[in-house]
This record gives structure tokens, C-alpha cells and sequence, in this order.
């Protein structure tokens, strides 16, 4: 029987597009990955597959997050100024809860 993850994916998605902004791709290497997330090697590998998948899942994670996705997400009837109010307000919403 397979024992439960001793760590929480979606926190190591966040943590990992955050060292990877911070940091770039070439210096997060999955050694460095794995001991921050305080995962061995081989868990790493066994979540992830490899260090391009969890970089594509925190892009993906990013990409999401984004304020500016109200932007890809407009209807034909909104306003523009309408629009704007509501990415602002995504966007104050988004950088009042950033711990950086």
C-alpha cells in the first residue's frame, strides 16, 4: 500500500512558481526543488515526473491567477470602463494578499 503524500501539491505548485519567478528555471534545479519542498528526489519525480511538468503546472497556476485573465475572459457586452474597475479591483484584491 502506497503511503499518503507528505506534502500538499498545491502549495508546492505555488511555492515552485514562486522560486522559479524569483529565481528563474535554470536555478531551481529538482535537487534544490525537492529539499525546499522537504521532498526527496524520488517523491519529487513521483509528483511531478520532472522539473518541466511542475514548471508548466506553476505557469499554468500564474496564467490562472492573473488579473489580467478578466481581459481573456470579456464578453461582448461589457464596458470597457467596466472592465478596467474589475481588473483593477483584481488587481489591488491580488497585491494586497501577496507576502513579497
Amino acid at each position: 500500500m502506497a503511503r499518503p503524500s507528505q506534502f500538499n501539491r498545491a502549495e508546492a505548485v505555488e511555492f515552485a512558481m514562486h522560486a522559479f519567478w524569483r529565481d528563474g528555471y535554470a536555478a531551481n534545479s529538482v535537487k534544490a526543488l525537492s529539499h525546499s519542498l522537504g521532498i526527496t528526489r524520488s517523491s519529487f519525480y513521483n509528483a511531478f515526473q520532472s522539473r518541466e511538468n511542475l514548471f508548466r503546472e506553476a505557469l499554468t497556476l500564474y496564467a490562472n491567477q492573473s488579473p489580467d485573465r478578466a481581459f481573456q475572459d470579456t464578453k461582448p457586452d461589457i464596458s470597457v470602463k467596466q472592465l478596467f474597475t474589475d481588473t483593477f479591483a483584481t488587481v489591488c484584491k491580488v497585491r494586497a494578499n501577496d507576502k513579497q
